[in-house]
């Protein structure tokens, strides 16, 4: 079966243009084999997705409530609406008691960073794992990760989660660059069937974001 990845070929898919001449019939098979599958493997991630927007629905709500809190976002729009009519000239003060634990608890995480070293086990090469130590220290200063995990920490003081994500990109080196980068923890979606802490049991996470039109062509 053909795995459809070059954007031409996946826009004749969805047009539903057809091959003709000699193979035709074999390609029109094929590519229409493809495009089933295609439209299954979207379904399913709809599917996956759609559940665990519903599963985590609650913690969203709490979770954006909790960022609104931070921001000193934490009248209600209606008791706002009412005062500025009832009350105009009465200011609506706002105490934020949360704000200064957040900064404690990441003044806390900043005075005790951590940083990456490898250790040789089992008879390991000691030169390898400094070397490895380093590459790891290299990846992790170019990335500002010292500052990644505070925002991520930040997070899951916040909301309770908290992600990191680890990619690669090839827009500067066509050998690839290790990305680190802190993620919105309300665009990340889990599967929902997973139970263990560290995330082991996982069949998939997915993250949605919006993107330009220029960017979802690419």
């Amino acid at each position: 079966m053909p795995i459809y990845t070059n954007p031409t070929e996946l826009a004749s898919l969805q047009s539903g243009r057809k091959a003709r001449g000699r193979g035709a019939k074999e390609q029109n098979a094929a590519a229409a084999e493809a495009k089933n599958d295609l439209a299954k493997f979207i379904g399913k991630i709809r599917l996956d997705i759609d559940a665990s927007w519903k599963i985590t629905e609650p913690w969203r709500i709490a979770a954006e409530e909790s960022y609104r809190f931070i921001e000193n976002e934490q009248w209600d729009p209606r008791d706002i609406s009412r005062n500025a009519i009832d009350s105009p000239a009465r200011p609506l003060l706002t105490f934020n008691d949360i704000l200064p634990i957040i900064r404690i608890l990441s003044g806390i995480e900043r005075n005790k960073s951590e940083t990456f070293k490898v250790k040789p086990r089992e008879g390991g090469d000691v030169d390898a794992a400094q070397v490895m130590t380093e590459l790891l220290q290299y990846v992790d200063d170019e990335n500002l990760g010292f500052y990644q995990r505070i925002r991520k920490s930040n997070d899951v003081n916040i909301t309770g989660r908290g992600y990191i994500k680890t990619d690669i990109s090839y827009d500067e080196n066509v050998n690839g660059d290790i990305i680190l980068k802190r993620r919105n923890p309300l665009t990340i979606f889990n599967d929902p069937m997973g139970d263990e802490w560290d995330g082991t049991d996982r069949r998939w996470v997915a993250e949605g974001e919006w993107i330009t039109e220029d960017e979802a062509k690419e």
